[in-house]
């Protein structure tokens, strides 16, 4: 973990750090701070990560630094153990320990530390007759996974190994271009891993019970009707159910770049409205708030297709994902 804060901080801070420095910012002994240093320098092959007598600078572009974070995370064994449970499912206790080379005293232990952090998620890693599964709502454990998998391999390596990525960038392209939406590089390359996510878990026989979701998440499917169907017909080919389909549907509506049609805007208001979601109580106390500490309405009303878009993706997003609305950056930390 520090030597990722160490290699974070150099990076974001774009400056030369002296080891003193980074001791003092890090609350570090000196001799600890330079063997991580020298930790990181070995794993930066193109030496981006350098030396300059005791001080340390890094040289590289984004990717050079989501790569070095890769290789920091890949010598973790609480790293390991998380993106196997990802990707696996289920693992048996003395394989995983005599493949990592990691006694079961020290696995457990591990598991006993990671579970104080989901705790807070409502999640943890349940053992159980000699092997280990993520355990919690469907909804949050894909929600863990993505959050896992996505900022450690951004971009640099495909961590699916059964499924083509290609194949789930051309579904990403036809998502898109059925929500009439023109995504960004990053959404190119984040929305692959939610489908591959809900693709996997999908196969692996994990389904999301239709009352895990909002209530009124087929109001909003019926509501956009045509797009429904057009989405349910494109995820036939991915075998996704219903249920899997309506999520992907409503993650997409976590976030605000859904409504900038502003058709969209209004039709999602509208049904909000209609039926008093959470969403919308959320959006009259915003308001509410905002006109008791006097702000003009002129100025509120030049903000009012932003504001709204906002509220209703925060909104759905604290409902889909609630307990990691708050502290949803804290696992990526602890990894």
């Amino acid at each position: 973990r520090l030597q990722i804060t160490i290699l974070d901080t150099i990076y974001h801070s774009n400056k030369i750090w002296s080891i003193e420095q980074l001791a003092e910012f890090t609350a570090c002994d000196k001799r600890s701070v330079q063997n991580y240093c020298e930790q990181v320098r070995t794993l930066s092959i193109s030496d981006q990560f350098r030396k300059e007598g005791r001080n340390y600078l890094f040289l590289g572009t984004n990717s050079d630094f989501q790569e070095l974070i890769l290789s920091i995370l890949k010598r973790s064994p609480i790293f390991h153990l998380l993106k196997n449970l990802c990707l696996d499912s289920k693992l048996t206790i003395a394989e995983f320990s005599e493949d990592n080379n990691i006694s079961e005293s020290i696995l457990r232990r591990h598991i006993t530390r990671i579970n104080q952090i989901l705790k807070k998620y409502q999640l943890q890693i349940k053992t159980k007759k000699g092997e280990m599964y993520f355990k919690g709502s469907e909804m949050q454990i894909r929600y863990l996974i993505y959050l896992i998998l996505w900022p450690s391999y951004r971009s640099v390596e495909w961590p699916f190994a059964s499924i083509e990525f290609h194949q789930l960038f051309s579904e990403v392209e036809d998502f898109f271009a059925i929500v009439h939406q023109k995504p960004n590089k990053i959404q190119m390359n984040e929305w692959p891993v939610i489908l591959a996510v809900t693709y996997l878990r999908s196969q692996q026989g994990h389904v999301i019970p239709a009352k895990e979701l909002p209530d009124f998440s087929l109001d909003l499917w019926n509501g956009f009707e045509k797009m429904a169907e057009e989405l349910t017909t494109n995820y036939k080919r991915m075998r996704f159910s219903l249920t899997d389909s309506m999520f992907l549907f409503l993650w997409m509506q976590s976030r605000a770049a859904f409504y900038l049609k502003e058709d969209y805007l209004q039709t999602a208001l509208r049904i909000h409205t209609k039926i008093a979601t959470p969403v919308k109580q959320l959006q009259t106390s915003f308001y509410s708030y905002i006109h008791s500490n006097r702000f003009k309405s002129a100025q509120i009303h030049s903000k009012k297709s932003l504001l709204n878009s906002t509220l209703l993706a925060n909104g759905m997003h604290g409902l889909l994902f609630p307990q990691f609305s708050i502290v949803k950056h804290e696992i990526t930390s602890f990894i």
